[in-house]
């Protein structure tokens, strides 16, 4: 049996269960269904007899999930069994009747910045910032992420003997450096591009915004989530490392 083809029919049933049984199962039973696909699923097939039928034999249902959904697959084990031995049927001279949950080794991704880092305090808050993306922890990546690119920006303006206010925010420097790119270029393409440089000094605005009112920098009521978290550095990952890589800041 394909185990991956298994996984989304098991999925899919186990949705299936929830909506004509909906009053029995807690609402988050949901969590199990929709967090399966993100599940390691491998069957073992063992030298165990059933004791259910002469010459047949137990398979184990071995699903690996998130830290955070096991409590939930815990609780329905036995549900997820039921439904996971009906689909099963038999193969062979096996019958599925053991399940075994267990922690998934989640591995994060990482931005890379280390574009940036051009002094010892910026590979700092860089290498700080590589931490808590490997943990999965993104939104506190923003306070070093924000440091870092505001530090890099000043210190290529000075580099180039770009006068700055001290209180520019990350847009304005940025503006400033593309700027003085944009006068040695005059290409179609590049016209193009610095038309979406433009448009990056508004996620640049928005990482700013976000570093100052939903971020730990400060101590914040309402503290954006990881996923967008995560959008917020993916993007500041891919203008930065495209500006440095142009030698437009």
């Amino acid at each position: 049996m394909n185990e991956n083809d298994f996984k989304i029919s098991l999925g899919k049933v186990l949705e299936r269960e929830y909506l004509k049984k909906e009053a029995s199962l807690g609402i988050d039973f949901i969590d199990v269904y929709t967090a399966l696909p993100d599940c390691n699923l491998s069957i073992e097939y063992t030298g165990i007899f059933t004791r259910r039928e002469w010459n047949t034999y137990r398979a184990v249902l071995h699903l690996q999930c998130r830290l955070d959904k096991i409590d939930v697959f815990e609780k329905y084990s036995d549900k997820i069994q039921e439904v996971a031995s009906s689909l099963f049927g038999k193969q062979d001279e096996y019958y599925l009747t053991d399940i075994v949950i267990a922690p998934m080794v989640e591995k994060y991704e990482t931005f890379d910045f280390s574009e940036i880092g051009i002094n010892e305090t910026l590979r700092k808050a860089i290498a700080d910032a590589e931490t808590f993306m490997a943990q999965g922890n993104y939104s506190s990546c923003i306070d070093r992420v924000h440091t870092s690119i505001h530090g890099y920006l000043r210190k290529r303006l000075d580099d180039m003997s770009v006068p700055y206010e001290e209180s520019d925010m990350l847009p304005k420097l940025f503006n400033l450096l593309y700027k003085e790119w944009e006068q040695l270029n005059n290409s179609e393409i590049d016209n193009m591009i610095l038309k979406s440089l433009r448009s990056a000094s508004a996620t640049l605005d928005a990482l700013n915004d976000i570093r100052n009112r939903h971020s730990l920098a400060h101590p914040n009521e309402e503290i954006i989530e990881e996923h967008e978290a995560k959008l917020m550095l993916g993007l500041a990952e891919s203008i930065m490392n495209y500006a440095c890589k142009r030698n437009i800041c």
